[in-house]
Protein backbone atom coordinates (compact mmCIF):
# COMPACT_ATOMS: atom_id res chain seq x y z
CA UNK A 1 0.00 0.00 0.00
CA UNK A 2 1.55 3.38 -0.87
CA UNK A 3 -1.57 5.93 0.15
CA UNK A 4 -3.52 4.71 2.97
CA UNK A 5 -6.14 7.59 1.90
CA UNK A 6 -6.63 6.47 -1.79
CA UNK A 7 -7.08 2.91 -0.36
CA UNK A 8 -9.36 3.33 2.27
CA UNK A 9 -11.25 5.27 0.20
CA UNK A 10 -11.55 5.35 -3.42
CA UNK A 11 -12.58 1.63 -2.96
CA UNK A 12 -14.65 -0.57 -1.15
CA UNK A 13 -12.43 -3.14 -0.51
CA UNK A 14 -9.19 -3.08 -2.65
CA UNK A 15 -7.88 -6.63 -1.42
CA UNK A 16 -10.89 -8.41 -3.00
CA UNK A 17 -10.03 -5.49 -6.11
CA UNK A 18 -6.97 -6.12 -6.31
CA UNK A 19 -7.70 -9.91 -6.27
CA UNK A 20 -10.41 -9.64 -9.14
CA UNK A 21 -7.57 -7.65 -11.27
CA UNK A 22 -5.20 -10.31 -11.05
CA UNK A 23 -6.56 -12.81 -12.14
CA UNK A 24 -8.08 -10.67 -15.06
CA UNK A 25 -4.35 -9.90 -15.74
CA UNK A 26 -3.10 -12.97 -15.08
CA UNK A 27 -5.63 -14.71 -17.87
CA UNK A 28 -4.89 -12.06 -20.26
CA UNK A 29 -1.51 -12.72 -20.47
CA UNK A 30 -1.46 -16.93 -20.82
CA UNK A 31 -4.38 -16.13 -23.07
CA UNK A 32 -1.91 -14.46 -25.69
CA UNK A 33 0.78 -17.91 -25.01
CA UNK A 34 0.97 -21.20 -25.82
CA UNK A 35 -0.16 -23.97 -23.37
CA UNK A 36 3.39 -25.26 -23.39
CA UNK A 37 4.66 -21.65 -22.88
CA UNK A 38 1.97 -21.34 -19.96
CA UNK A 39 3.09 -24.68 -18.14
CA UNK A 40 7.11 -24.14 -18.16
CA UNK A 41 8.72 -22.30 -15.56
CA UNK A 42 11.04 -20.32 -18.49
CA UNK A 43 7.76 -17.90 -19.15
CA UNK A 44 6.74 -15.89 -15.60
CA UNK A 45 4.03 -13.48 -16.39
CA UNK A 46 5.89 -10.51 -15.83
CA UNK A 47 3.26 -8.77 -17.73
CA UNK A 48 0.44 -9.08 -15.34
CA UNK A 49 1.70 -6.31 -12.54
CA UNK A 50 2.91 -3.86 -15.60
CA UNK A 51 -0.93 -4.13 -16.47
CA UNK A 52 -2.28 -3.70 -13.12
CA UNK A 53 -0.48 -0.97 -12.25
CA UNK A 54 -2.90 1.53 -13.97
CA UNK A 55 -5.81 0.59 -12.17
CA UNK A 56 -4.18 0.16 -8.44
CA UNK A 57 -2.44 3.36 -8.60
CA UNK A 58 -5.77 5.01 -8.64
CA UNK A 59 -6.50 2.64 -5.57
CA UNK A 60 -3.00 3.31 -3.64
CA UNK A 61 -1.73 0.16 -4.06
CA UNK A 62 1.26 -1.32 -5.79
CA UNK A 63 1.74 -5.02 -7.06
CA UNK A 64 5.33 -5.93 -7.15
CA UNK A 65 4.50 -9.29 -8.57
CA UNK A 66 2.33 -11.79 -9.41
CA UNK A 67 2.24 -15.34 -8.74
CA UNK A 68 0.78 -18.28 -10.24
CA UNK A 69 0.57 -21.63 -8.46
CA UNK A 70 -1.92 -23.73 -10.21
CA UNK A 71 -3.17 -24.10 -13.85
CA UNK A 72 -6.15 -26.34 -14.59
CA UNK A 73 -7.14 -26.13 -18.36
CA UNK A 74 -10.52 -27.02 -19.12
CA UNK A 75 -11.19 -30.80 -20.20
CA UNK A 76 -11.01 -30.31 -23.94
CA UNK A 77 -7.36 -28.90 -23.52
CA UNK A 78 -6.13 -31.81 -21.05
CA UNK A 79 -8.10 -34.36 -23.77
CA UNK A 80 -6.08 -32.55 -26.85
CA UNK A 81 -2.87 -32.74 -25.01
CA UNK A 82 -3.53 -36.65 -23.82
CA UNK A 83 -4.25 -37.48 -27.59
CA UNK A 84 -1.46 -35.46 -28.52
CA UNK A 85 1.22 -36.50 -26.48
CA UNK A 86 0.39 -40.11 -27.33
CA UNK A 87 2.43 -40.31 -30.29
CA UNK A 88 5.06 -39.00 -28.93
CA UNK A 89 5.29 -41.94 -26.47
CA UNK A 90 4.67 -44.83 -29.00
CA UNK A 91 7.43 -43.24 -31.20
CA UNK A 92 9.88 -43.58 -27.81
CA UNK A 93 9.31 -46.97 -27.41
CA UNK A 94 9.22 -48.10 -30.60
CA UNK A 95 12.94 -46.96 -31.39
Amino acid sequence: MVDVRLALFTNSDYLVSVDNLARTSVRAVFGSITLDDAFSSANESHDAPDQMEEATDKWGVRINRVEVLEITPPDQILQAMASRSKPTRRSGHES
